[in-house]
């Protein structure tokens, strides 16, 4: 009988062993899932933030050339007002 109960205490121990590693390889894995789900984040913020930049260097370039079209309209208009001041002078001094 105390053979039985010997081995029976060392079975108990051993199955509170198994259970203790199990629960430890979950708690890794799950810190480990947490770690790869943490960097995928990081990688998804980085690549927002890249693309954020790239819109807004090209949403400065497209400023930038709907100013300069604006300053030419405004430059051709001002040429074609003095024509057509230099035309309507020439009438009346005829």
């Amino acid at each position: 009988m105390e053979k039985s109960k010997i081995q029976s205490d060392i079975s108990d121990s051993m199955a509170k062993q198994e259970a203790k590693i199990t629960y430890h390889d979950k708690a890794t894995q799950t810190e480990t899932e947490e770690e790869d789900t943490i960097e995928k984040i990081l990688k998804a913020i980085t690549t927002l933030c890249t693309k954020v930049d790239s819109m807004d260097n090209e949403i400065q370039k497209l400023k930038t050339n709907e100013d300069n079209l604006n300053s030419k309209a405004s430059q051709q208009h001002d040429y074609k007002n003095a024509e057509l001041r230099r035309s309507e002078d020439e009438k009346n001094q005829s």
